[in-house]
């Protein structure tokens, strides 16, 4: 229950049976008071920003000063005077309510310690945040935010918790699970670990198919193909960068052919300082790497306005050659055909058409340039004089 004082009046005294709290100190008056459904705890909002807790522990002390650190029972489905609860699908937020923080985080109606699996031993490690996901029956994944910008995770593996954040995905699983979340687009497998879990082993059942760098995890997968035919695996990775597997059919080994394809190293995107002509060079946090389908790319923050793409120094795309396209969403490799493309703001798709963009690819030992408006491969061969052979390549 709210309190809430009307007009010019102001509270300088709470009171049950007995008084719980009262001031005259003018900065220290109330104009809002939370009562709990029990009417054993009560939170009192100070003009001066403050808030004061209290609670009556039915002893004869009556009311008295409590802490503002709580307790949380995941297990619970309701929000209360410490925290707002909100629930969407399989996922349950719990929002500490201003002035409260969790400081332990349970599961179940006991305080058992098979219950209790974490606890702040510091304030900076107190959190104001908590999500679940899972039904109420069965809570299978937990992440905790804590005040000093670090996320404690812990999940479920045979009837364990435990807080590793790294994961071993198995593709032959295609259907959601404690680990990941799986959706399937067209002919398209996507494999989303679940929040703050990274992939360091992709597996189908017992054949190991790739390893992580120490370093740079996976954050996402994506197979396409099914069957016995022909198949694609692809792997964002922490650094932003891809990895892309093939599979030529059955029976057949997994192999890396990431260095077949276009990367982003020689790729710069710019948009315009604001109220002046001069250019801007992006950088990591105004866009996101992602995967999707058969595509790999950049897309770019709400605010962001990128006008100017440039690949090895020469102009991929620009908004001045092409302002009815309008403002991009993103840019983009089509993973299959190894060519960039763009897409706006309404979804419309534009193949990048630029002559002579130089690819920083080989031919076995020799280097190439790739004509993308006339599908030419030039290679050049380093013990000939001229030594330029054109050969017209149909694209993947």
């Amino acid at each position: 229950m709210v309190y809430t004082s009307k007009g010019n009046s102001i509270f300088s005294r709470v009171k049950d049976v007995s008084v719980i709290w009262n001031t005259k100190d003018p900065k220290k008056y109330s104009t809002k008071v939370l009562v709990d459904t029990s009417g054993l705890n009560v939170s009192i909002y100070l003009l001066n920003g403050d808030i004061l807790h209290f609670g009556d522990d039915g002893t004869v002390d009556g009311w008295k000063p409590s802490s503002n650190k709580i307790i949380l029972d995941v297990d619970k489905t309701s929000s209360t005077i410490g925290y707002d609860f909100v629930h969407e699908g399989e996922t349950r937020t719990f929002t500490a309510k201003p002035g409260y923080e969790f400081k332990t985080v349970k599961l179940g109606k006991t305080f058992s310690e098979d219950h209790t699996f974490w606890k702040a031993k510091k304030d900076d490690e107190c959190s104001t945040k908590v999500t679940v996901y899972g039904v109420e029956t069965s809570v299978k994944n937990i992440n905790i935010f804590l005040n000093n910008n670090q996320v404690k995770h812990f999940h479920e593996v045979d009837d364990k918790w435990v807080s590793e954040t790294t994961i071993v995905l198995d593709i032959d699983k295609n259907k959601d699970n404690d680990l990941f979340e799986y959706r399937s687009t067209r002919n398209f497998g996507h494999f989303n670990p679940k929040p703050n879990l990274t992939i360091t082993k992709i597996v189908k059942k017992e054949l190991e198919i790739w390893t992580a760098e120490p370093e740079d995890h996976g954050l996402k997968a994506v197979l396409m193909g099914s069957g016995k035919d022909e198949k694609f695996l692809s792997i964002l990775l922490q650094s932003g960068n891809f990895v892309l597997l093939r599979k030529s059919g059955k029976g057949q080994c997994w192999e890396d052919i990431t260095q077949e394809k276009s990367d982003f190293s020689g790729i710069k995107m710019y948009s315009l300082e604001e109220g002046t002509s001069k250019y801007h060079l992006l950088t990591e946090n105004e866009y996101d790497a992602i995967i999707f389908e058969s595509r790999y790319g950049y897309e770019f923050k709400d605010s962001v306005k990128c006008v100017k793409i440039t690949y090895n120094d020469n102009l991929l795309w620009s908004h001045t050659d092409d302002p009815e396209f309008g403002y991009l969403k993103g840019l983009y490799l089509g993973l299959a055909s190894n060519r960039f493309f763009v897409k706006n703001q309404s979804d419309e798709v534009k193949k990048i058409e630029k002559e002579l963009v130089t690819d920083n690819h080989y031919f076995g030992c020799l280097p190439i340039f790739y004509d993308l408006k006339f599908h030419v491969v030039y290679l050049i061969h380093s013990l000939s004089k001229i030594g330029v052979i054109a050969l017209h390549l149909a694209l993947l």
